[in-house]
Order: structure tokens, then sequence, then C-alpha cells
């Protein structure tokens, strides 16, 4: 993988799309982890109503947006061209595309844009050569590079939607068509149709007849009668593009009279205005009614916020003292794994992201001599919610280490997090298949690095065993990230300078904690 990765650089720098950081630079800016996978064409990836059609693909499309100068920042290489991977660049990429298309369009070329696939419609074959002509010499001026192996230059078979696409024909694709209905089709009469639709919107409409129709778009279709925007009892027969700001009402007051929040309704306008079409020369979201509905609902089902935690840290920490989190070189490793989570996650203030990040490796885990402290360090390349200028280790600090002087003494002991960290390490090393601090405790992924849910389960189920150890019922409701604001309330109640609860939790400011 080294080998492929140094072979993916230098095509990149042969591309010009990458080029060195200067020294200067290498301290700033935001640094990512890279790595490529297969494309379909055996290649690497780094991280209609008309007969006649063309099909063009750019190649590389992002590496034709260039980056200022003063934009590029990166490690041992940076960018000068929009990259791959990056979350904006299918928008950006659209966005300029978009504007480099208009000057075909205002010379009537029909032409359908997605990122860096391009569709040429003509109603003949010799007017898709010469607007595909015109294309091709447009992209040539404006220096658009051509994937001539992925472009289709002249009318061929093109699948869409369910159909394979022809200058003369559109047939059920065959794979996905269900041979049971084939055979019952075939034993009813033949019925001839010269002429089903003179344009591409033939596709969307649908007969009785539906042997033939793949499963999509039965599903597409029986979605569309049951959970379309038109509340039930409604006619199927309604618009849902063209329906008139009553209607949507309608759905709307029925979805509230279910129970759904002033959030949720939003999202379903949301919805609704991204398909259907302008009322009053605004979108549905826009429509005084609308939006008049929109504020009654926050008037009477205001968003409520728990100002209280849903759980008691007394009852927990009391809990983790004794079985089953109890005696830890005896207990289940469950037990072990969700305990030492917990007691990290309370006692550095740190968001499950950073405990995920944390490493076991030689140079990030450190033990003070008589287990008095613990020295941990995120992985290479992580960047926390609130990046420092250098990486700060989580310390831990160790509760009343042995010998012990009082009962109390031990039962602090209990609740220590470097001996839960230090009892889970070792016994986590006998089948750890990675660096991370955090692994997978049973099959299928025993010894693979946790995800982010993982943590937030183990930190829950924490909790909720706490309590029924307890003879408690579970509290409902209890996140993950719940312990940070009960850590934090904690330490400012026992005098602990708000500055320090921040810095340990990556606040960057309390004021909007006091």
């Amino acid at each position: 993988q080294a080998l492929v990765m140094e072979q993916e650089v230098e095509t990149l720098l042969r591309k010009e799309a990458i080029e060195v950081v200067p020294p200067h630079d290498r301290e700033s800016g935001f640094y990512s982890r890279y790595f490529i996978v297969p494309k379909k064409d055996g290649g690497l990836r780094p991280i209609i109503d008309l007969h006649w059609f063309v099909t063009i693909d750019l190649k590389d499309a992002y590496f034709h947006v260039s980056i200022l100068p003063q934009h590029r920042k990166g490690e041992a290489y940076q960018y000068r061209v929009l990259p791959f991977g990056l979350a904006l660049s299918p928008r950006t990429f659209a966005k300029c595309a978009d504007a480099a298309l208009v000057p075909l369009r205002l010379q009537g070329i029909r032409i359908l844009n997605y990122i860096d696939d391009w569709l040429i419609l003509a109603a003949s074959k010799s007017l898709a050569a010469r607007h595909r002509d015109v294309v091709l010499t447009h992209m040539k001026t404006l220096g658009l590079r051509l994937n001539g192996k992925k472009s289709v230059l002249s009318p061929l078979q093109r699948r869409g939607v369910g159909f394979d696409h022809d200058a003369g024909t559109s047939v059920s694709c065959s794979d996905r068509v269900d041979p049971r209905r084939s055979r019952e089709s075939q034993r009813r009469p033949v019925t001839h149709c010269e002429t089903v639709s003179t344009t591409a919107g033939s596709d969307g409409s649908r007969v009785q007849h539906d042997t033939f129709w793949p499963a999509v778009h039965e599903t597409l279709t029986v979605v569309a009668q049951n959970q379309g925007v038109l509340p039930e009892g409604k006619p199927a027969s309604q618009d849902p593009v063209n329906c008139p700001v009553g209607t949507v009402l309608e759905f709307l007051q029925a979805r509230f009279s279910t129970g759904l929040s002033h959030s949720t309704l939003k999202v379903y306008v949301a919805a609704i205005s991204a398909y259907h079409a302008p009322l009053g020369g605004l979108s549905v979201g826009k429509d005084p009614l609308v939006v008049r509905f929109l504020r009654g609902v926050l008037r009477l089902r205001p968003p409520t916020r728990p100002h209280v935690p849903v759980w008691d840290l007394a009852v927990v920490l009391e809990a983790l003292c004794r079985p089953p989190f109890e005696p830890i070189e005896e207990i289940p490793v469950r037990f072990l794994t969700i305990k030492t989570a917990l007691l990290l996650a309370l006692t550095s203030l740190k968001r499950v992201g950073d405990l995920q990040a944390l490493s076991v490796a030689l140079t990030h885990l450190e033990f003070a001599p008589g287990m008095t402290k613990a020295f941990l360090y995120r992985r290479p390349g992580y960047v926390p919610k609130v990046p420092t200028k250098t990486p700060q280790p989580v310390v831990l600090q160790a509760f009343c280490p042995p010998a012990f002087r009082e009962p109390d003494q031990q039962k602090l002991n209990c609740m220590c997090p470097v001996r839960a960290l230090d009892a889970y390490v070792h016994r986590a090393a006998l089948w750890r298949k990675s660096d991370q601090l955090f692994v997978c405790y049973g099959p299928p992924k025993k010894g693979h690095p946790a995800t982010k849910q993982s943590i937030s389960r183990w930190i829950i189920d924490a909790i909720s065993t706490a309590y029924e150890s307890s003879d408690l019922p579970s509290p409902l409701g209890v996140k993950a990230h719940s312990t940070h604001a009960m850590a934090a309330s904690k330490a400012l109640m026992l005098g602990v300078p708000i500055q320090d609860i921040c810095n340990a939790a990556g606040w960057s400011m309390p004021l909007t904690f006091v």
C-alpha cells in the first residue's frame, strides 16, 4: 500500500494537482489522512424526450478548479486545485460547471450535467453530433480535459431509471424483471400500441398493467400512493407537485396532531418545498400561511431542553465500587470496558471523539511511577473540535493508590481512572489488533478499533448497569455526552477554577456556561 500511495502522489504531482508546502507554512493549517480506494474501471480514487444523446465525462473534474495561493494550506503537499474527498467539492464544482455551460445553453444546446457527467440531448443523430462538437470545442477553450475512456461520443444504449435506452427503443432491464411475472404475462393476450409518448415524460407515467416494471418503480409508486405529501384519507389523484396550499396545511396539521415537534414539521416543509411548484412566486416554505402555521406550532409546542441530568452521579459512582464492576481483576471484560470508558469520560472531561482518538502506542501512553498519574496522547492526525497550537495530553490523577489507611480510601480507589485504565490495557492486550485505546471486546470485530457510537453505547450501558445493580430503574434518555456537563458541574461546585474546567473540556470560553 505504501508503494501504491507513493505512485498516487507522483501522479498528482505530474498532474500539478498538489505541490510541496513551503517550510514556513507546515505548522499551520489542517492535516488530513490520505488513502485510496479502487475504482470500478480498475483505477484508483484517492478520497429525456429525445432519441439521440451523447455522454461526456470530465477527467479529474475537481482539478479544473484552481485554489487561490493564499488558500493553499496543508502538510507535505498542498492542493493547487479543488481536491477529491472534500465535502464542499461537489457543490463548488457544480456551481462552476453551471456557469461554464451557460453559453452552450444560450445556443439552444440541451445538456444535462451532474458533477463531471454530462448528457447532450438532441432531436436527431446529426444534431447530436453537431452539438457534441460544439461542446468539445467549448471544453477545449476552457481547458477542460475529456475522459475518453468513460465518455460515449456516439449514440449507444444507456440504462436509466430501470430502462435501457437507445436510438429507437426503450425496454425494461431484463435482469431486474421478476421471471415469474414474465411467465404470467406471456399467457395473456398480446396488446399492441402504436405510440406511447413522444417525450421522455413517458418514463414517469404508469398504466395499470405493470407486469414488466422493475421493482424500483413499483416501490416508488407504492410510496407515492401511501406515503406521499397528502394526508391519509386524501385521494391519491391529487397532484403533490401542484396541490394548493390548503392541502399542504391539512397534511401538516395531521402530522402536528400526531405529536410531531416544530423542528420535525420544518423538515417536512423543506422536503415538500424541494418538489412542489412555487405558490405565488414563493416556495411552499415561504408561503405566508405556512410561515404562520409554523409560528403557531412553535408557540403551542415550544422546544424543551432538560436542565437537570436524568441520572445521578452519586448513584453511579457508588455502584462502580461493587459487583458487577468489582473486583476489577476478575470481572468480565464487558464490565471492565464500560467502567473504564465511563471513568475516563468523567475524569478527563473529553468528548467521545477525543476518547476514540486516544492511543496505547509506546509514545502515547505513560504511567507515572507508583501509578499516581497516567498520560494519554491522541493519535497523529486527529483534529479535535477545539484545536490547540500544541497537542495537550489527557492527564489522569490516581485516587488513593495503595496502601490504604482507611476504608474510604479503598472505596475511592475503586473509582480510580488510572487503576481502571491499567487493568483495561493489560486485559485488552491479549486480543488487541489496533493501537487505539478502546477496541471491541466481542465478536465479530473483537480487537478492532471501536467507533464513537460504540464508546457512546458503553458509557450509557455503564450508567444503566449501575442503576440496575442498585435496584433502581434505568433512567430514560441518557446520552453519553451528558458526562461532559455532569463532570464539569460537579467540578465547579467543588471549587475548581472555571478556566481549568474549560481547558480540560476543550471549551474556548466559559461565557456560554456561566
